[in-house]
Formats: structure tokens, C-alpha cells, sequence
């Protein structure tokens, strides 16, 4: 495991002005720790310790890696209302472009880890503030009974919702495209369900309620 990176500063605000004392509350994350597992992205390329080329891919990947996170600009947005909680999460374009960029020099090995650091790198933001929100929620005594994700359990069309609620597009400058995918490509959004019930906390990712079968970042079965 790679040592965690912190990105910027912390900022908490509530869109109506106070402290969120109301039930409606929006928010902005930019500290966020995001770290990554050379051995997950290696595995992911299919490049294990036997073989040939194994020295050189895993030398190629500190570099890679050193580039990713000068560029990632992690940030994430939340809105929470009485019965929902939507949240945005993005690396910022600097990624996208440093993939692209590789790729277009013909440095399609570079090209290929950059894409696995920065998937790990989303979700690894991801658990950051999911850790985040549970300290926000125990706040407020609130908790999550369930997360929903497009589109494994909910539609995609759920996704201009998520912009809308949290801002996205102002706080973040995350747009969306004509097929419903966050731009910049290496964002997520999701919905949480909440509960009365500040001991129910269910804000991660759960990969047995996600059909995206052929994901590598997968850490258990798809439960059907």
C-alpha cells in the first residue's frame, strides 16, 4: 500500500448560510486521502512478479504514478435532504487529459496504468468521504441504511439528478454527457438512503449490489 496523499483543504459549508442546522445541507469536501496498491494495479494489468516484463512495468509505474497525483485534484460535493443524501466525487480533468496525452505519444503502457491509478485513485477518495459523511451524519444523528449506485441498482438517468442536487457543475466543474456519464470521466455520484438510526452506517460502495461484472476494482461477487 502506498502511503496516503492528502489533497487541499477541508471546506464545509451550508448552502443557506449557518452551520446546517436545518435538515437540508450541502457541503464540499477537498481534503480528501487517496492512496493506492501498486500490486492491485499491477494484478489488474495482468503483470504478476513472473513475469518478463514485470521489472520494467513495475519501474514505469512509479513514474506513472508520481504523474497521476501531481494532476488529481480530488473533491467531492454532498447534499443532504430528509430522507436522501446525494453525492459527487471527482479527480478533475488533469487526469483524463495526462491519459490521453500518453496515450497519443504512443506510451500505451503508461496510458493503461495511469487509467488503473486513477480508478484506485477514485475509489480510494471514495472510502475517504464515505469516512467523512459518517462523522457528518453522526452529527446530525442520522445514518445510512443503503447506497445506490448507477447502474447497478439504480438508473442512469439518477445521475443528472445528483449533479443537480449537489451542484456539481458550479462546485466541482463536473458536467454531464448526451449518454448520462460525468464529465470529467473519472467521477461517481451516488444516493443514500437515510435512517432515523445513527448506528446504521452503509455510505461505502458494495460491490455485491453492483452488476458491473468485469470491474477491477471488484472485491466480491455480484450477488444476483
Amino acid at each position: 500500500m502506498q502511503p496516503l496523499s492528502v489533497f487541499g483543504k477541508s471546506i464545509v459549508h451550508s448552502k443557506g448560510g449557518g452551520a446546517c442546522a436545518g435538515m437540508r445541507c450541502g457541503m464540499v469536501f477537498t481534503e480528501i486521502a487517496v492512496s493506492v496498491n501498486k500490486k492491485k494495479v499491477l494484478d489488474f494489468l495482468n503483470c504478476y512478479e513472473d513475469s518478463s516484463l514485470y521489472e520494467d512495468i513495475a519501474e514505469e509505474y512509479e513514474a506513472i504514478r508520481e504523474k497521476v497525483f501531481a494532476v488529481i485534484r480530488p473533491r467531492a460535493a454532498a447534499a443532504i435532504g430528509e430522507e436522501r443524501a446525494w453525492v459527487l466525487l471527482t479527480l478533475g480533468d488533469g487526469v483524463s487529459e495526462l491519459i490521453k496525452a500518453l496515450f497519443d505519444a504512443g506510451d500505451y503502457m503508461g496510458g493503461m496504468l495511469a487509467d488503473a491509478i486513477a480508478d484506485q485513485s477514485l475509489f480510494s477518495a471514495d472510502r475517504s468521504v464515505a469516512e467523512q459523511l459518517r462523522t457528518v451524519c453522526a452529527d446530525r444523528k442520522i445514518g445510512v441504511v443503503r447506497r445506490y449506485d448507477a447502474p447497478g441498482n439504480m438508473p442512469m438517468e439518477k445521475q443528472a439528478e445528483i449533479l443537480a442536487r449537489t451542484e456539481g457543475e458550479r462546485l466541482l466543474g463536473v458536467g454531464i454527457t448526451s449518454g448520462l456519464m460525468f464529465d470529467p470521466v473519472k467521477s461517481m455520484g451516488y444516493i443514500l438512503e437515510l435512517t432515523d438510526d445513527p448506528t446504521i452506517y452503509r455510505a461505502e460502495h458494495d460491490c455485491s449490489r453492483c452488476n458491473a461484472q468485469n470491474c477491477g476494482m471488484r472485491t466480491c461477487a455480484y450477488a444476483e
